[in-house]
């Protein structure tokens, strides 16, 4: 990278990378969110005070103000937040670390035009800042395909061009071309920042977003309850009564790994996912 070479721990600690498909807890704000977000990735010596005017620039920055406290929702839940600051949430979460480099997975993807453009707008703005922008884009209009600096076109596994957008446009006229129509497309690998928080604050953090999850979801709540009170009945059931002789071993240790398995391995399921 600029004539250097560079390992993936310098690459991942420099860029971001946002997905295709935006990944959410529904039930949290935009605000906790982002505060999720900040207690993983940002200085752990930071104070709450700096967390929360740094979580406020970027509200600000990003145009979020007027949903910063609305739940973000999903199609399986309820409808929260609009797709478009869905997108611009998805950005602001990877703009938190401050990256110099920034790959995004067609962001425009479930967009219409309108917000399309105001998305890529944006980068387009991050780009003007001094950050370096790499974004694959499928069908993109002429309005989005204008605000684009350089160009690489591929086909069939083959670069087809790659040069500026208006060397673009001259190259493809002059082989009786619309270049209006031209779709840059590449692959990008999954890259990200990574985090900085130790891994008690990490166990604290999730285990704070999995209660808040958890909490505003009283169904999920009462399908927790139900599931423990039938594992229970079941497991009381198959080992009822099993004695606490020697030859008992093998059996006693079969009713902890059990019990350990059903009553831990969901609530890490769950915090993770």
């Amino acid at each position: 990278m600029n004539g250097q070479a560079v390992n993936q721990q310098t690459i991942a600690s420099m860029s971001s990378y946002i997905q295709q498909h935006d990944l959410f807890q529904p039930m949290l704000t935009v605000r906790e969110h982002l505060m999720f977000q900040v207690l993983l990735r940002m200085d752990k010596n930071l104070n709450t005070n700096e967390r929360q005017d740094c979580i406020q620039r970027i509200i600000d920055k990003f145009n979020l103000a007027k949903c910063a406290e609305t739940r973000i929702g999903d199609k399986n839940h309820f409808k929260g937040i609009s797709g478009g600051e869905m997108k611009r949430l998805s950005i602001a979460s990877e703009v938190l670390t401050n990256p110099s480099l920034m790959f995004c997975d067609e962001p425009t993807t479930g967009l219409d035009s309108f917000m399309a453009k105001s998305i890529v707008q944006v980068l387009k703005t991050m780009a003007l800042e001094g950050r370096t922008i790499i974004c694959t884009i499928h069908q993109p209009s002429s309005q989005v395909f204008e605000l684009f600096d350089s160009l690489l076109l591929m086909a069939d596994g083959r670069v087809a061009f790659m040069g500026s957008i208006g060397d673009a446009k001259n190259f493809f006229s002059s082989q009786g071309l619309d270049t209006t129509r031209g779709t840059p497309t590449f692959n990008i690998p999954i890259l990200g920042s990574g985090y900085k928080a130790g891994y008690w604050q990490q166990f604290v953090t999730l285990l704070w977003r999995s209660y808040v999850t958890l909490i505003r979801n009283p169904r999920l709540l009462l399908d927790r309850l139900v599931m423990y009170l039938i594992n229970v009945f079941w497991v009381g059931i198959m080992f009822y009564n099993i004695g606490h002789a020697y030859s008992d071993a093998s059996t006693i240790m079969g009713a902890l790994i059990m019990v350990m398995g059903t009553s831990c391995i969901p609530p890490i399921y769950f915090a993770l996912v």
